[in-house]
């Protein structure tokens, strides 16, 4: 299957969605996140602020926040991504492509027991990923690789097998609603 015909096919399906059946799978995943020792132990999040029919991670943002958890989410500058502090879901702006950025122009220079949550348009259970077709995240995480870097998506973006490209950087597990779907064999340093 092509990435350009899955991607208009998972589109579609978040259109379908209603903001109630979305915030509903949404909070099923937070609650599922917040039940990880991954999670737990981690003293930074890497995040993102939401775009409609995505996994809105504002509820996993705020239990950081109140754990005492450093938070950051992305901004993009020049067709590149960096994860930026954010301590309050009124600390944003729209950028020009309409997705909410944090205000904060301080790069996060903690890296210690992150763990990263990314989206995506697609996923299989080999943990491949197809994005929204930038490569944001496969040039940020080629740069600057972390330990931890797991895909939230609902159900219905979750496939058997998925095309992959050798540049393609694959998230550690992909978390559902119905929680975790595929996970990479743990690798010893």
């Amino acid at each position: 299957m092509d990435k350009k015909i899955i991607r208009a096919e998972i589109r579609k399906k978040r259109r379908a969605l209603s903001p109630e059946e979305a915030a509903a799978r949404s909070q099923a995943i937070c609650r599922f996140l917040q039940t990880c020792r991954e999670y737990q132990e981690a003293e930074t999040i890497y995040a993102y602020l939401s775009m409609p029919g995505e996994v809105c991670l504002d509820t996993l943002l705020l239990d950081a926040w109140q754990q005492g958890k450093q938070t950051a989410v992305p901004r993009v500058c020049g067709g590149q991504m960096t994860f930026h502090p954010l301590t309050s879901l009124s600390d944003v702006e729209l950028s020009p492509m309409g997705i909410r950025e944090p205000l904060c122009p301080d790069e996060v220079t903690t890296r210690k027991k992150v763990l990263l949550l990314m989206p995506g348009i697609a996923f299989d259970l080999l943990c491949n990923r197809i994005g929204q077709g930038g490569g944001y995240y496969d040039r940020y995480l080629s740069f600057h690789p972390l330990p931890q870097k797991w895909a939230v998506a609902f159900d219905f973006q979750l496939y058997q097998t998925l095309p992959s490209s050798p540049h393609d950087i694959k998230p550690d597990a992909v978390i559902t609603e119905s929680g975790l779907q595929a996970r990479l064999p743990l690798t010893l340093a």
